[in-house]
Parts: C-alpha cells; sequence; structure tokens
C-alpha cells in the first residue's frame, strides 16, 4: 500500500469508532433476545438480585453501544407493562453517564477537530450546541432517527457541559421510551414479533402495532425539525459574523 493510501485512510480514523458503534447494537439487539429467550427469569423472575443483574447489563449494553435503546424499552413494556418506563429510567441514565465518560477518554474531542477540518462553518455549529446544550440534547435525544450511543460520542466530543447533557438526556429521551414501551404493552409475542420484523432503530417502524408508528414518525418529524431550524439559525450566525469581518 502506497505512503498516500495510507495517509488517507487515516484522515477516517475519527470515524471509525462512531461507526463501529453504528453497527454494534445489531449484533447486540439479537443478544438481548437470545438471552432473555435462554435465561427468562432475568425478567420474569421475582429474585431482586437476579433482575438487579440484568438491568446492570443492561446498563453496560447500552453505554458500550450493544443494544438498541428503542428494542430495550420495547422489552420493558413487553415484561413489565407501563412500570417499565420508570424501570427503563435506571439503566438508561447509567448509560448516559458511563457512556458520555467512555465516549470522553476514548475520543478526547478528535471528532470535533475531524469535523472543524471537513466543515468549515462546523466550529459555528458546534460553539452554538455548546452555549445551547439543553435544546441540542432534547432533540437528538427526542428523534429515533440518532443512535443513543453515536450520540454519546458526539456530546463528549463537543465538551457538553455533564450535568446538562444528563437533564436534557433524561427529558429528551422520555416521549421516545414511553412510545417503545407502549408498543410492548400491545405486542402478544415480542421474541416473535423481533423475529418477524428484521428491523432495526431506523426501520423499527415498518412492524410496529395499531397507531404507535405514526407517533414514531411525529417524534421523527418533530426532532428533525428543531434541528434543522437549529442548524440555520447557526448558518445565520456564521453569516452575520462574516459580513461583520468584512466590512
Amino acid at each position: 500500500m502506497s505512503k498516500s493510501s495510507i495517509e488517507s485512510i487515516s484522515e477516517f480514523k475519527p470515524l471509525v469508532f462512531p461507526m463501529l458503534l453504528a453497527l454494534l447494537p445489531w449484533l447486540g439487539s439479537g443478544l438481548l433476545v437470545y438471552v432473555i429467550k435462554t435465561y427468562p427469569s432475568i425478567v420474569e423472575g421475582q429474585d431482586l438480585g437476579i433482575q438487579l443483574m440484568g438491568l446492570g447489563i443492561l446498563t453496560l449494553g447500552l453505554a458500550a453501544g450493544l443494544v438498541h435503546a428503542s428494542m430495550a424499552s420495547i422489552a420493558m413494556g413487553y415484561y413489565f407493562g407501563w412500570k417499565g418506563l420508570a424501570i427503563f429510567g435506571i439503566p438508561y441514565l447509567g448509560a448516559c453517564v458511563l457512556g458520555y465518560l467512555l465516549c470522553s477518554f476514548l475520543d478526547s474531542g478528535k471528532l470535533n477537530s475531524y469535523l472543524k477540518l471537513m466543515y468549515d462553518k462546523w466550529e459555528v455549529h458546534a460553539q452554538d450546541a455548546i452555549k445551547n446544550p439543553i435544546v441540542y440534547v432534547f432533540f437528538l435525544r427526542l428523534t429515533p432517527v440518532f443512535p443513543f450511543a453515536i450520540t454519546n460520542y458526539l456530546l463528549a466530543s463537543l465538551r457538553i457541559d455533564f450535568w446538562k447533557m444528563l437533564i436534557a438526556s433524561a427529558a429528551g429521551q422520555l416521549p421516545r421510551s414511553a412510545l417503545f414501551v407502549w408498543v410492548g404493552t400491545l405486542i402478544t409475542n415480542w421474541l416473535t414479533w423481533v423475529g418477524e420484523s428484521k428491523t432495526g432503530e431506523f426501520m423499527i417502524w415498518q412492524n410496529m402495532p395499531g397507531n404507535t408508528r405514526y407517533f414514531w414518525f411525529a417524534l421523527v418529524g418533530l426532532g428533525l425539525l428543531a434541528l434543522f431550524v437549529m442548524w440555520k439559525r447557526a448558518d445565520s450566525i456564521s453569516k452575520s459574523e462574516n459580513i461583520t469581518h468584512k466590512e
């Protein structure tokens, strides 16, 4: 391999880990189905120790990007009903903390620096997100388009304030988790449904029962619209600053 080829490949190194995080949930969600099917006592048993161990494993799986948050909340709704929404909050918030800290350690701002080189206006957008973390994080968590682990990675690379990230993540994920817990309560056989749907975070709507898919579309549309408005606002700020500098 030539030196120029090696250099061109090395340019994309900051994207390797985020791409890996995008692929891992597909494997992890399948593993989640297998574990629940093979060891149903983890979720169906009354032993508190086993259930706490299951929540701990789910926390690690979410933080490491091994499990789709949507699939996990559907499982919670199926096995625990609406109280699964409160139960899911435990591993979700734990995964927010672990994921953010893990990605901060692994990335150290590399992805943010890479995006600055690739897109000349990225600095303006990044600074706007840092100044308005509650809004950005809320809508990133709200829309099902952005995988949980990749969002953690981006927020860590931007060095978004930790506590504001955690608060906005909890608020943004609540409507999304409520939707998928609702889906779980409507499914008659979750394992059969997962096997038939053959979908992941992005195409899960194809097999959603009842009218729940329309709420999925609404969350996607609302989240993307809000982020688009914020993005265009940052573009306007960039143009205003350029005009000021020229004058």
